[in-house]
């Protein structure tokens, strides 16, 4: 295993700790991890684990975009609130 790959683990499972915890750090965590699988499997020709890398950023970026219209409509109620 080379230590990109070791690295990119430790990314990874520290973006679902953080998903685990609702926190958003998560996707910023999730995005930098895929984008550099998805250069290393360029690299080592692998394409279906490239497709699901494609895939997985794409639902990063939604989630986030969710995220971020879910923390803004809180904080709209919030204000409405006091």
């Amino acid at each position: 295993m080379e230590t990109i790959e070791f690295a990119l683990i430790i990314v990874s499972v520290a973006s679902s700790v953080l998903k685990v915890k609702q926190n958003r750090y998560h996707f910023a965590l999730k995005m930098l991890s895929e984008i550099v699988w998805i250069i290393f499997d360029i690299q080592k020709g692998l394409y279906g684990c490239l497709a699901m890398g494609v895939i997985n950023l794409v639902i990063s970026f939604w989630g986030y975009g969710e995220w971020k219209k879910s923390d803004n409509q809180k904080l709209k109620i919030s204000k409405e609130v006091q």
